[in-house]
């Protein structure tokens, strides 16, 4: 195992949780956005406009918000989705040890007393953490 995989399998906690902090930070921000947009909307469209450059104005800064908040929620989609299938660094062991502890020709090799005494082991361990449990 490379250092470079073992690194990225002991730093994928962090990944997904920086990907669940643009997640929640681009819906807050997409919240925010849509609130002031309704109470901007409702504020300008209940007042009369007697200045067109004050109309103008609002409809130039209205569409740089529209596009903020398409770029937000951009962020939001792709930072989920990547929350959602980044593993955490578990996952990602189980992902990278099961298929080579399977395919490893040692490991087949195990004696049948050895599996045995393992097994009993592992029995006695999961009746003591049953028993405190309880």
């Amino acid at each position: 195992m490379s250092t470079t995989l073992l690194y990225f399998i002991v730093m994928m906690d962090n990944i997904s949780d920086t990907m669940i902090g643009l997640f929640t930070a681009a819906a807050i921000i997409i919240g925010a956005a849509g609130t002031i947009w309704i109470i901007v909307y409702f504020v300008k469209s209940e007042s009369t406009y007697n200045h067109s450059e004050e109309l103008k104005r609002f409809l130039v800064v209205s569409k740089r918000f529209k596009k903020a908040v398409i770029i937000c929620g951009f962020i939001f989609v792709v930072s989920g989705l990547l929350a959602i299938f980044t593993p955490n660094t578990n996952q990602m062991a189980v992902i990278y040890v099961i298929p080579k502890a399977l395919h490893n020709k040692q490991l087949k090799k195990l004696p049948n007393k050895l599996l045995r005494l393992s097994n009993e082991w592992l029995d006695n361990e999961i009746e003591k953490y049953k028993e405190t449990q309880n």
